[in-house]
C-alpha cells in the first residue's frame, strides 16, 4: 500500500508548481488591486491566500483536470469501502481522500474569524468535495461515490483538529507571556 500512496504522492508534487505560479499571480493581481484602491496591504492575509489558492489548484489538478474526459464512465457509487477487505488500491484511495483534506481544515479558519467556527469549515469541505464529485461526475473525468465525501470530509475535520490544537498552544503562549510581563511590572 505505501509504495501505491508514494507514487501518487510523486504525481501530486509535480502539479505544485503550477499551483505556485497561477496562486502567485492571483495573488499578485489582489495586491495590486488593494494598492491602486487604496487599501492597506495585509501580508499576512495574502499569504494565507496566497497558501489557500496552491492547494486548492493542487486538488483541482489531481481530482480532476490530471484525467481525460469520459474516461472514467458510471453510475453514483453509494457504497463506503466495498471493497475495504479485498482490495488495496480501496484502502489506499480512501487514505489518499483524507490526506488530500486535511490541509483544507487547516486552510481554512485562517481567513478570519468566520471561519475559525468548526460548522462553518466542515461544510465548506463538504461542498467542495460534493462540487468534486459532481464535476467528476458530469464531466466522467472520475468516478462519483459517497465513499469519497466522507473521506475528504474527515481529512477535513483532522485538518480542523491539527489548526484548532496549534491555535490553543498559540493562545496560551501568548497569554503566558502577557501574565509574565504583568507580573514583571
Amino acid at each position: 500500500m505505501l509504495h501505491l500512496m508514494t507514487a501518487d504522492i510523486l504525481e501530486v508534487i509535480r502539479y505544485i508548481p503550477h499551483g505556485i505560479l497561477l496562486g502567485g499571480f492571483i495573488v499578485l493581481c489582489v495586491a495590486c488591486l488593494q494598492y491602486i484602491g487604496g487599501h492597506k496591504i495585509v501580508v499576512r492575509r495574502l499569504f494565507y491566500i496566497g497558501m489557500f489558492l496552491i492547494y486548492f489548484i493542487v486538488v483541482l489538478k489531481t481530482a480532476f483536470f490530471s484525467r481525460e474526459p469520459g474516461s472514467r464512465v458510471g453510475e453514483i457509487d453509494w457504497r463506503i469501502l466495498p471493497n475495504w477487505q479485498t482490495a488495496i488500491w480501496v484502502r489506499t484511495y480512501a487514505l489518499e481522500n483524507i490526506i488530500m483534506f486535511i490541509p483544507f481544515g487547516i486552510l481554512v479558519p485562517l481567513f478570519g474569524r468566520w471561519a475559525k467556527k468548526f460548522y462553518v469549515c466542515i461544510p465548506l469541505a463538504m461542498l467542495l468535495s460534493i462540487g468534486i464529485e459532481a464535476s467528476q461526475y458530469g464531466t466522467h473525468r472520475g468516478f462519483c461515490q459517497l465513499e469519497d465525501l466522507v473521506m475528504n470530509t474527515i481529512g477535513a475535520v483532522l485538518g480542523y483538529g491539527i489548526w484548532f490544537l496549534s491555535h490553543q498552544i498559540v493562545n496560551r503562549t501568548k497569554r503566558g507571556k502577557e501574565d509574565e510581563e504583568r507580573k514583571a511590572m
